[in-house]
């Protein structure tokens, strides 16, 4: 045994000794304990995750590890999540990092800039669902440099028309109209009224969610039985 080890054994309990090179378990034991774990905090820098870091310097410090930054600097998710909770403000080094992630730009611009942040704005507009969310919560409106990738991605588009557009969204209706459910809910709602470029696939693929998709559109919009006969998609008899 070094002098190391019997110092550390001397100084620790026997359970602290089988844990203390455990990040996880170690970050577990001075949470719990409500206390700094001094020997374990070399390995819980030399983890592999930085999220035990994080979780040791929000739950035991209280407050910024100046030593675990450069690692959780690296990391988009626990560099967002070490702005918000531990530094409570905006982390300048960690943004280039955090603004390439459209999934942790969007939450970082929601929860900690609390506002539009522009250099994340590229990589968000990549992502349909983030886009989405970062036009519905940050800009309160249309987000233009978005629409080309919701546009293609469902049911996006279709929550984009009805929540953010309030009307429609031209540049969607070619990918709506393909999908069943999503173009039987683009008419009931965002037009309000029959949409004919989805009502053969509303016609022919009814939803395994909702097998009666047809029928119901057909109550909505009656008129538009005669031309469903017409193209063969509804039986004379069910008129």
């Amino acid at each position: 045994m070094n002098t190391t080890d019997r110092i550390l054994g001397e100084a620790m309990t026997p359970r602290q000794k089988r844990i203390y090179k455990d990040p996880r378990t170690a970050v577990g034991w001075a949470i719990k304990h409500g206390q700094r774990f001094p020997e374990a905090e070399p390995y819980i820098l030399k983890a592999t995750d930085p999220g035990h870091a994080y979780g040791y310097a929000k739950e035991v410090l209280k407050g910024r590890w100046p030593e675990v930054e450069e690692a959780i600097v690296k990391d988009p998710h626990v560099a967002y999540l070490y702005a918000m909770d531990v530094i409570k403000g905006r982390w300048p080094e960690a943004e280039e990092a955090i603004a390439k992630d459209p999934r942790w730009a969007y939450r970082y611009a929601q929860y900690v800039v609390k506002g539009r942040w522009p250099e994340a704005e590229e990589a968000i507009a990549k992502d349909p669902l983030n886009a989405l969310n970062y036009a519905r919560w940050i800009i309160g409106g249309r987000f233009p440099e978005a629409e080309p990738a919701i546009a293609t991605s469902l049911p996006y588009a279709y929550e984009y028309a009805k929540d953010i557009i309030g009307g429609r969204f031209p540049e969607a209706e070619e990918a709506i109209a393909k999908n069943p459910s999503v173009a039987f809910y683009y008419a009931k709602d965002v037009i309000g009224g029959r949409f004919p470029e989805g009502e053969e696939a509303i016609a022919n693929n009814p939803s395994v969610a909702n097998p009666h998709l047809a029928k119901s559109y057909l109550e909505l919009f009656p008129q538009a039985k005669l031309e469903w006969v017409m193209n063969g998609w509804l039986d004379w008899l069910d008129l």
